[in-house]
């Protein structure tokens, strides 16, 4: 496959995903408009980032006179799940890939992002995450600028109702390889059941949800590669 039918299929597959990050930025747009944050700083926010939770933690934390430690400790508390989906992307990316692009696909990474990316064949073209960024970067970063300018047009509960896309994607993405994968089923309903139930456990419910997610996260795979590891193909 040529890269830019790689580049193209990239693009098909995240223009939904890119509609519902407009919706979602705009609404983070909202938010940091009333927190008094420049409509040109929030974007170039939203074109450097590109995290719906860091962002609004981020601008809370500003709003709130925080200082850089601070920013920082809560961006990676936060963010900490990427490190695992990048480690993740990397056993899937085709090995001839250059430093360069893998680089570059690290930056892109986001939840739905990464969905998109273990659904893929493997091995996992760079270019096709190429095409992925191209529509939802842009599409976030306008998201945000539409929102910090024109922020008193549509009302803000309208506007952050509209967070329900991001969620109703994610499931999308995640739902058609479990339709024939018994186990990732099984692995999909138990993080559910094990997410909702440490988000109220005494001592679990303590800990900050990023890390919560980091931690859940390697038990969970943990304990299903050790039950269920997969077989490694013949070297041809």
């Amino acid at each position: 496959m040529s890269r830019n039918s790689d580049v193209l299929r990239g693009m098909r597959d995240a223009v939904p995903v890119g509609l519902g990050y407009l919706a979602v930025s705009f609404a983070f747009g909202l938010a940091a408009a009333r927190m008094g944050i420049p409509a040109l700083s929030a974007t170039l926010m939203s074109l450097s980032n590109l995290t719906s939770a860091g962002q609004f933690a981020g601008v809370g934390v500003i709003s709130a006179g925080g200082g850089l430690a601070e920013l920082a400790l809560t961006q990676l508390v936060i963010n900490a799940r990427y490190f695992l989906m990048s480690c993740a992307l990397s056993q899937r990316i085709a090995p001839h890939a250059p430093l360069w692009q893998r680089a570059v696909v690290s930056f892109g990474v986001t939840d739905e992002v990464f969905a998109l990316s273990m659904a893929a064949p493997k091995p996992l073209s760079p270019h096709y995450s190429f095409g992925m960024m191209g529509v939802c970067i842009p599409s976030w970063t306008l998201g945000t600028a539409l929102g910090a300018t024109l922020g008193g047009v549509l009302p803000a509960p309208l506007m952050n109702a509209l967070g329900i896309a991001l969620y109703a994607m994610l499931t999308a993405a995640i739902v058609p390889p479990s339709r024939d994968n018994r186990l990732l089923r099984f692995i999909i309903v138990l993080s559910m059941a094990v997410s909702g139930a440490a988000a109220v456990l005494p001592v679990l419910s303590t800990i900050p949800k990023g890390l919560r997610i980091v931690l859940l996260t390697v038990v969970i795979t943990g304990w299903a590669a050790l039950r269920h590891p997969l077989e490694e193909a013949p070297d041809a």
